[in-house]
């Protein structure tokens, strides 16, 4: 019997580990999608009156860029754990 409880413990301790880590990295994934969500509110109304409302300009259309690029990675990733979690997502019979 104690040879049978250590087969168990073979299997269950890795697909544990691997339920709490994907929990981990869905949590963080959260986490950081709202902290940059709240800076873009934050900073928003500086972004208008500096850079929407300016002549564009090498650097503000480099700031653009690295702003919504982030921003669209960000969202891109959260949503890739919402269809990941969603495993009818992916089943198409």
């Amino acid at each position: 019997m104690e040879n049978t409880m250590y087969e168990y413990q073979i299997v269950f301790v890795p697909v544990a580990r691997l339920v709490m880590e994907t929990y981990l990295v869905s949590m963080n994934t959260v986490a950081a999608g709202g902290l940059l969500l709240y800076d873009y509110l934050l900073t928003l109304d500086e972004e208008i009156k500096y850079v929407w409302k300016r002549k564009k300009t090498g650097i503000s259309i480099l700031f653009i860029l690295n702003r919504y690029t982030s921003l669209v990675n960000s969202l891109l990733v959260f949503l890739e754990h919402i269809a990941w979690e969603d495993k009818s997502f992916y089943v198409s019979v």
